[in-house]
């Protein structure tokens, strides 16, 4: 079988290790370039090291695989989305906004800020640990959370950028959304816009919540496996 590279786009603060356990369920011809600080980065910078075989995009990465599946249709073929935000998710007023994300700037530049924030960073470990994730030095501290903040508010300007972009149109590649399966009907009613919007062929995951990769990894692999060796 020829080989299928995957860029792999995590959500906001998701570790690169977030995917490890999808990646052990893999084939030998199915890989993933997995970029855990993308989040930032404009479409063309996330999709520099290709080619790819597709695109996966978690939570906030799934904003930027959508961008990119529809601002590149010939260099994204596919795009799996795992539960992404949904394109209503555009942040407060700007106002407000701007406010707001000054304040969060600041405190990640507050002298002491490391210190004071060490339980909680080892509380957050801890977390991830027990979803057996590790997180790295990058991953954690001031520059992580200034990441974090950057990478929010990129998020909600991208929101709205895909939000006009499939006004004018479906992506041309073959998309497929995962997502938990929803107690509450409004949000099964925003998978269904969604879906619309995209194209996309809905797969709802049972046993999962967000963090399909570390809850459900057998079912994201069967669908990376599927996509990668479909027509």
């Amino acid at each position: 079988m020829s080989a299928s590279r995957w860029l792999v786009l995590p959500g906001l603060a998701c570790p690169a290790s977030s995917f490890d356990a999808v990646r052990r369920l893999l084939p030998a011809h199915v890989s993933l370039d997995v970029r855990a600080h993308a989040l930032t980065a404009t479409a063309a910078q996330a999709l520099a090291d290709g080619p790819y075989h597709g695109v996966v995009g978690h939570s906030l990465g799934g904003l930027l695989a959508l961008e990119a599946a529809r601002t590149h249709p010939d260099r994204v073929p596919r795009v799996l989305l795992l539960d992404p935000t949904r394109l209503h998710e555009q942040g407060p007023p700007a106002p407000f906004r701007r406010g707001l994300l000054a304040v969060a700037r600041a405190v990640t530049r507050a002298p002491g800020a490391a210190r004071a924030a060490a339980p909680v960073e080892r509380r957050v470990d801890r977390w991830w640990a027990r979803r057996g994730v590790v997180r790295t030095a990058q991953d954690r501290g001031p520059e992580a959370w200034r990441h974090g903040v950057d990478a929010l508010a990129a998020g909600w300007d991208r929101a709205a950028r895909v939000d006009a972009l499939l006004a004018t149109g479906r992506p041309r590649a073959e998309v497929v959304l995962a997502v938990p399966v929803r107690g509450a009907a409004r949000e099964r009613r925003a998978d269904g816009r969604l879906a619309t919007r995209t194209g996309a062929r809905t797969v709802a995951v049972r046993r999962a919540g967000h963090l399909l990769m570390c809850d459900r990894p057998d079912a994201v692999a069967a669908l990376l496996v599927a996509l990668s060796d479909g027509p």
